[in-house]
């Protein structure tokens, strides 16, 4: 069974007493952190604040319906699992099939079974991530390639929609797409959940994983450079700083202390440091002329004569040596442009990174060493126990372009490549007869040669 202590609740409800009722049922099944609200503005400012894992909103609550509140909920907190209570006057009305509701009074064993159904898993993990942002779920979520919605309550509130590991729609209140994502990426505290993809769902976002993180990024921080423009003109430090308002001119009374001369300090005797001096350097002069006396004879003896072996060693060695031999020119490659983009080395023992790469065009092939690893965009594990020796060589083809090479070394942090690949050229009418040709002049050397080798045999032989 789990602990509901970690669990936390809101109550929405103008009858006092009745939400008193509520709130000490929950107390004595263990829920600690329990908050009540009586009307629609403490409801909207509450669920802005912090996240609740539960709330419940009476069926008329502040004048205005409780399904409708429901439903607004869903939208400015999407994780929060909201319950409608239905009193005995109006179990008569219908209950919306998109809306949950209780009836009041409420059981101890049905409220238990509802609460132990919010704390427990459904299927696989359930865990606190305090450390990690929604970024970090998200790439775990696209790591695991899964088809899943991720909903976020509290101060930043909104969905993101995941298909086979990639992000194909994000919302957060009226926006949608990347801008919506963007704003989500914002949230430094609230509750996650998951959900089921529906279907059904428009499409907003169409682009690789990284990219779409790499763009809504960017979004993010230009909006905090804005922000800190705007601030900077508006905050307190920068009024004192350049004030738009002249301060008045106060003239200070002069400090009369400020006009005495000070007395004169009696002068340091520098005798003693020009002795000192003096001494020193005696010191130094008589430590390197006993030093030169003592080591010349050792120097004179250790000096020899040269070996007259020493010529035809080095007349050996000269023989040996080849010829150096002119290199051919290089052929030309095709221009090939990759972006790599590393991110800040994490401090820590050194682990497995990623290479991610992509082309463009994509759908390319990645080969390492005649094995094909896959088609791009291509996430590729990297160890440092792989790389010790030197880095890693891939090679990007597509039909059509020419083929591009990509290495990688030793590094601590993931990678992101894109390689451009270059259309290959057309081919030339006259290359073919000039390749014929080649190879018969090649063939009538092949046949001198030979006739050559022939006549020199029959020679031999006579």
């Amino acid at each position: 069974m789990a602990s509901l202590t970690r669990l936390s609740i809101l109550i929405a409800d103008d009858d006092a007493a009745r939400s008193w009722e509520i709130a000490a049922l929950l107390r004595e099944l263990g829920v600690v952190h329990v908050s009540e609200v009586a009307d629609a503005e403490q409801l909207a400012a509450a669920l802005r604040e912090r996240a609740f894992d539960v709330l419940f909103c009476s069926e008329r609550f502040g004048g205005q319906d409780g399904v409708a509140l429901l439903r607004a909920t869903r939208k400015s907190a999407p994780a929060t699992r909201a319950v409608l209570t239905r009193s005995s006057e109006r179990t008569a009305a219908p209950v919306p099939s998109d809306v949950e509701a209780v009836q009041l009074p409420l059981s101890r064993l049905g409220l238990l079974d509802l609460l132990q159904q919010t704390a427990s898993p459904h299927g696989g993990l359930w865990c606190e991530v305090p450390a990690l942002s929604l970024s970090d779920i998200l790439q775990m979520y696209h790591q695991a390639r899964r088809s899943i919605t991720v909903l976020l309550s509290g101060p930043v509130a909104g969905r993101v929609r995941l298909d086979s590991g990639e992000i194909v729609d994000a919302e957060m209140g009226d926006e949608r797409g990347i801008a919506a994502l963007s704003r989500l990426l914002e949230a430094e505290t609230g509750l996650i959940r998951t959900a089921p993809p529906p279907s059904g769902v428009e499409q907003t976002i169409d682009a690789p994983f990284q990219s779409v993180l790499l763009e809504a990024a960017q979004k993010l921080d230009e909006r905090r450079r804005d922000r800190m423009l705007e601030n900077e003109h508006t905050s307190v430090s920068a009024d004192v700083l350049r004030p738009s308002v002249p301060l008045p001119f106060r003239a200070l009374e002069p400090d009369p202390a400020s006009f005495l001369v000070p007395a004169e300090l009696p002068p340091r005797p520098r005798w003693r440091l020009a002795v000192t001096g003096v001494l020193l350097g005696a010191g130094l002069a008589a430590g390197a002329v006993f030093y030169l006396q003592r080591g010349a004879p050792r120097w004179r003896g250790e000096a020899r004569a040269p070996s007259p072996t020493e010529p035809a060693i080095q007349t050996s060695a000269h023989a040996l040596t080849p010829a150096p031999t002119q290199q051919p020119p290089a052929a030309p490659r095709a221009p090939a442009a990759a972006a790599l983009t590393d991110g800040a080395p994490p401090s820590g023992p050194a682990s497995s990174i990623t290479l991610h790469i992509a082309s463009k065009p994509s759908r390319a092939t990645v080969i390492e060493s005649g094995k094909v690893l896959g088609k791009t965009p291509l996430d590729v594990p990297v160890s440092p126990s792989s790389v010790a020796k030197g880095p890693r060589r891939f090679t990007v083809r597509h039909a059509g372009y020419v083929s591009s090479r990509l290495a990688q070394g030793a590094t601590t942090s993931n990678v992101n490549a894109m390689v451009v690949l270059q259309p290959r050229p057309a081919p030339n009418a006259e290359q073919p007869d000039a390749g014929r040709a080649d190879s018969e002049a090649t063939g009538d050397r092949e046949l001198g040669s030979r006739g050559r080798r022939r006549e020199l045999n029959i020679r031999t032989r006579r």
